[in-house]
């Protein structure tokens, strides 16, 4: 299975204090920490409640995407002014055409350090958060061809994040997903009985409020472009705190630690299915589904399976409690060949 090609660079709870108090945080002056050179940002578009403003430390460039480094993101309730910071690690905040606005040609060809005081000269950074780079729910679909593309549903106008550049200008086909992707123990509500089922696709922007686990309250979701598998965005999520509680990390269990723009994010079923990707007959999709304690835990597991010589089987499997109600297994539902 792909793994997300992070490289992550720490930047500390005080430090981000520090930073905090620092009058001159999200001023146009920048300043020098060790190796990073700080580039301060501004959102014009409203997070929920939030108003969005940071410092970003831009040292090195992810191939596709450009630069990108960690980040410190401020969080300012527009009703309460209460404020709260949360630290992020190699994470890209410009848009893609950035630098042919700016005027900068030769961008493809300069380094890091070079690109990093061109746009210290630029001041304070603008990041959009507008709607229409923010998650969008359709129909629920599957890309099934032009593998040089990402994931995208087909009720989403926009053109897919490229995975390599497109060849031959080929465009994606859309189908509806494989059976796999459902599980055949988990059927919709009845609520939803013969009606298209719905998913969140998630979007382009940096950073987004969506309820992943369906619990009913909003999650921060942050974009690292270029760091999922196939070259496609990652995500990371991050629990709001409660009034006076610092913001902790990315959640870093299973299923919301491996989101990427493979993801299926099913709102009618209320559940995420994991795709890993390898090859033609080396792929996974790991379904997790919310608990009776409000737990998401994996329900439904396939992968392709190669038998020699030239043969592709897929295997469907339930997942289960243990009797001894120690650990789960894997329940063997099916195998079918593919070829």
């Amino acid at each position: 299975m792909w793994r997300k090609r992070r490289k992550w660079v720490a930047i500390s709870a005080s430090m981000a204090m520090l930073l905090l108090m620092d009058p001159a945080f999200c001023g146009p002056a920048n300043i020098k920490h060790g190796y990073f050179k700080s580039i301060p940002f501004q959102s014009p578009d409203r997070l929920g409640e939030y108003n969005v403003s940071g410092l970003w430390f831009p040292e090195g460039l992810v191939p596709f995407v450009g630069l990108s480094g960690p980040a410190i993101f401020v969080f300012k309730n527009v009703t309460s002014g209460k404020q709260w910071t949360v630290a992020v690690n190699a994470i890209a905040l410009l848009d893609k055409d950035f630098w042919d606005k700016q005027g900068v040609a030769d961008a493809a060809q300069l380094e890091p350090e070079a690109l990093s005081e061109k746009l210290a000269s630029f001041g304070v950074v603008s990041l959009s958060l507008s709607q229409d780079k923010r998650a969008k729910v359709g129909t629920c679909g599957r890309l099934i061809s032009a593998p040089q593309v990402g994931h995208q549903m087909p009720s989403q106008s926009a053109a897919p994040d490229p995975v390599f550049p497109p060849i031959n200008g080929a465009a994606p086909v859309y189908d509806a997903p494989p059976q796999a992707s459902f599980p055949v123990n988990s059927a919709p509500p009845a609520s939803h009985a013969g009606k298209a089922e719905k998913c969140l696709n998630l979007g382009d922007a940096v950073v987004d409020l969506q309820d992943i686990d369906f619990d009913g309250k909003q999650e921060l979701v942050f974009r690292h472009a270029g760091l999922g598998q196939r070259y496609l965005p990652s995500y990371e999520v991050v629990r709001i705190p409660a009034d006076g509680e610092p913001a902790l990390g990315g959640d870093t269990t299973e299923p919301f630690s491996e989101i990427d723009g493979r993801t299926v994010i099913n709102i009618t079923r209320k559940q995420i299915t994991i795709e890993g990707s390898n090859g033609a007959c080396d792929n996974t999709e790991a379904t997790y589904s919310r608990d009776t304690y409000g737990r998401m835990r994996m329900t439904h597991f396939w992968r392709g399976v190669w038998q020699e010589p030239d043969r592709c089987d897929a295997e469907d499997y339930a997942v289960e409690d243990q009797a001894d109600g120690i650990g789960r297994h894997l329940k063997l539902l099916s195998r079918k060949s593919l070829n």
